[in-house]
């Protein structure tokens, strides 16, 4: 190594594209036609989404029509406007209020199924009593229905006396049929869900509760299922479900329109089911009626859904997006003494009697493993001007982000904050952000990062040295992001511009690929695939004929 120069080690983790659970986000609104919110890594099978002041909260599945979501608040049929598409990377979503107005912040949660953690479907139940099932199969007057090893006379809507010496086809031969749904009807999963959510597609005030958007926790008792919105339990009527059972649910049967007993006739239901294990666990707490009470479970939750089925109260949530202390009822504003902080053992609540009234049982469902989507750094490098330093980033998403401090070291291991610089707060756009060390150290210069969320969690960025020499070329090379899929980026900063060349190396110095870069004056930036490499460290060498050699050290994981 030439005198003067600086080997810098990274370690980077590159790996291959690893199937989400689930993401929690921020996004702003615009107030246009449609708002895209991308860095997701996959393509949802589930959203929900709530404003952070009094918007009503939405969800929209696979299994819904495309283009349409679910008001949690009502029993009104899914509407075009909250969501647009699914798209590979997130979602888009419409023009509603409720999704989408400029400058409101929107708290979301995104579910992936590809880890079959949850499952999404749909069942329509269809009244034997009704012409509703009228099947172009069965529904024919006076003819024949063959079930099993006998043959049945379709009695429903008969003219003529033919086949009445047969037994006449019966509501539970047509429910076996897959025509109508006379009794319960079993949806199988594979095993009995930890947390059930049902919600149908009917026309607006139809059947009133049993439209309205439901759940149930396996915790709770399999038979108590209530509304997202509505305190008390439901009574055995207005239940959509039936029961949970060891290989998924069952249904309640539907009745004759007006009996107001059972599922809807002829409506579709959308249902998500989570399957249990240590991403998804249900339990229970007994209040105190004291602020800051710590509910401890057996994985640390980022997803918090609390009720209590016994008093008829509210349902509270929270998301790991959500500030510190604040939660939300799926309609109205935040709150800050209900759900309150999710700790590593677990979360707290306050003193809001529909999460903390003494002696009361309250049941509660979590998640664990989810992802808060973090800002995402593009870049971030430095240059010399004259007597000071002038360090540069750029962020390509914020979210929940308050401000950046940067720290400086003279020997690369003690930093010390020297300044900070606001954050975007939510932002889905590229965002560049500058500060000038007017008195760096003398020699050499350390800097990074450090960016903090409004709650007070905080993230580190890597390490820039900037060199105290006149040498021309480049200031700094580094890498980007820390977690890549297969490639990663690499950028540096060019005080002059001219050709430069990037080399890749294995572990024992073998050559693997060089690239030659036309740089112009200022930031460059380059991705290299290392989608035809194995596991282990690699070492990516910028060099020039007029400037020092740098180096970063790689892990592909």
């Amino acid at each position: 190594m030439k005198q003067g120069s600086l080997l810098i080690f990274f370690f980077l983790f590159i790996s291959s594209t690893v199937n989400a659970i689930y993401i929690s986000g921020k996004y702003t609104g615009n107030g246009a036609a449609s708002k895209s919110v991308t860095g997701l890594g996959f393509k949802p099978e589930v959203v929900l989404v709530k404003g952070a002041s009094t918007q009503d909260a939405w969800i929209a599945t696979a299994s819904m029509t495309t283009g349409y979501a679910k008001l949690l608040t009502t029993n009104d049929p899914p509407a075009t406007g909250y969501l647009n598409t699914f798209d590979s990377d997130g979602f888009t979503v419409g023009n509603s209020s409720t999704s989408n107005t400029n400058g409101a912040v929107y708290y979301f949660v995104a579910w992936d199924d590809a880890d079959a953690s949850i499952a999404t479907g749909s069942f329509t139940p269809v009244n034997c009593g009704s012409a509703a099932w009228a099947n172009a199969t069965y529904y024919n007057p006076g003819a024949m229905v063959t079930y099993g090893t006998n043959t049945y006379h379709n009695k429903t809507g008969h003219t003529s006396n033919s086949g009445t010496n047969r037994p006449d086809i019966n509501s539970t031969i047509w429910t076996d049929l897959g025509v109508c749904s006379a009794f319960d009807v079993n949806i199988t999963l594979g095993y009995r869900p930890e947390m059930l959510w049902v919600f149908g597609e009917g026309i607006a005030n139809q059947w009133d509760e049993v439209c309205y958007p439901q759940f149930t926790f396996d915790n709770a008792n399999s038979n108590k299922m209530a509304n997202f919105t509505q305190g008390s339990v439901l009574t055995n009527s207005d239940k959509i479900i039936s029961d949970l059972s060891a290989t998924g649910f069952t249904t309640r049967a539907v009745s004759n329109r007006g009996t107001h007993d059972g599922p809807a006739n002829g409506v579709k239901y959308n249902y998500v089911a989570f399957k249990p294990g240590s991403n998804a666990q249900t339990g229970s707490y007994t209040g105190t009626g004291v602020n800051n009470k710590a509910v401890t479970t057996s994985t640390t939750p980022t997803f918090v859904m609390v009720k209590d089925f016994n008093g008829g109260q509210n349902t509270w949530f929270k998301a790991s997006s959500m500030g510190t202390d604040t939660s939300y009822k799926f309609t109205g504003g935040p709150d800050v003494s209900s759900v309150k902080k999710l700790t590593a053992t677990g979360f707290t609540v306050g003193v809001n009697g529909e999460v903390n009234t003494n002696t009361s049982t309250f049941e509660f469902f979590i998640l664990s493993g989810g992802t808060t989507l973090p800002v995402k750094l593009t870049y971030f490098t430095g240059e010399k001007e004259d007597a000071a330093v002038k360090l540069y980033w750029q962020t390509e998403t914020e979210i929940n982000s308050s401000h950046f401090v940067v720290e400086r070291s003279s020997d690369g291991v003690s930093f010390e904050a020297i300044g900070q610089v606001d954050g975007a707060g939510n932002s889905n756009q590229l965002i560049n952000y500058v500060f000038t060390d007017t008195k760096p150290n003398p020699g050499n210069n350390y800097y990074r990062l450090r960016q903090f969320d409004y709650d007070g969690a905080n993230e580190l960025f890597h390490t820039i040295a900037i060199h105290s020499n006149n040498v021309k070329g480049f200031v700094q090379f580094s890498a980007f992001p820390n977690l890549v899929d297969e490639k990663t980026g690499f950028s540096f900063n060019s005080e002059m511009g001219g050709e430069y060349t990037i080399t890749l190396y294995d572990e024992i110095g073998n050559e693997l690929k060089k690239v030659f870069v036309s740089a112009s004056k200022g930031i460059n930036k380059l991705d290299l695939s290392f989608a035809e490499y194995s596991s282990g460290y690699y070492f990516a060498q910028l060099a020039s004929h007029d400037s020092e050699t740098q180096q970063i050290k790689l892990l592909k994981r």
